[in-house]
């Protein structure tokens, strides 16, 4: 790709390069990029990639499939049946990817069977947040001068932010636990030994 090099009006010297075809500007140490900005090749396979990337979409596609695979096979694998969990997460499932586990059969059956994935990951609640009064009260009076703050007592604050935290409910919000791979293989073929008697 040719680059522009830019330069003060009536001064000989180069300050800055830009892209022929899109104008984007670069700093003179980025030569190369500047070169490459609209013309950028995949690292992996050499084929076009998306300005920005360094990767074609097929190969971050492959990439991404490899490190699920290496965190699938590190994983404890668990039988849908000995699941006990309430929730299932997999990329594959529908909007953000958490389905209650007592319907994933139902979910497998309305998806194309290409898309149906062999394991779900296993769901955790996500622990309420420690919070500490003394940040707390750091960050609340960070405008007032520092010896100010000194003498506000933190510790009743402490305690009763302890205490309302007990008060909660723990189960607020869920996440993947990535160590616990759920195989569907089994329920698969009973919902669909199931569908095909029907």
């Amino acid at each position: 790709m040719d680059v522009i090099e830019l330069v003060i009006r009536g001064q000989d010297k180069v300050v800055a390069l830009a892209c022929g075809k899109c104008n984007t500007i670069y700093d003179l140490r980025f030569e190369q990029a500047a070169r490459e900005c609209c013309d950028l090749r995949c690292r992996y396979c050499d084929a076009p990639a998306p300005k920005g990337w360094i990767s074609c979409e097929a190969c971050r596609k492959a990439l991404e499939q490899d490190k699920e695979k290496r965190a699938v096979e590190k994983a404890e694998k668990v039988l849908y049946s000995d699941y006990k969990g309430q929730y299932l997460f997999h990329d594959a499932f529908p909007g953000e990817g958490f389905i209650e586990a007592d319907i994933v059969g139902d979910v497998l059956l309305e998806m194309e069977p290409e898309d149906r994935p062999a394991y779900a990951w296993a769901c955790r609640t996500m622990p309420m947040p420690n919070l500490d009064a003394a940040d707390l009260i750091e960050n609340a009076f960070a405008d007032f001068p520092e010896e100010a703050v000194e003498y506000l007592g933190h510790e009743t604050l402490q305690d009763a932010l302890d205490t309302w935290i007990r008060d909660q409910p723990q189960d607020l919000g869920i996440e993947p636990d990535h160590g616990t791979a759920v195989l569907l293989h089994e329920i698969a073929v009973e919902e669909f030994e199931n569908e095909a008697d029907a």
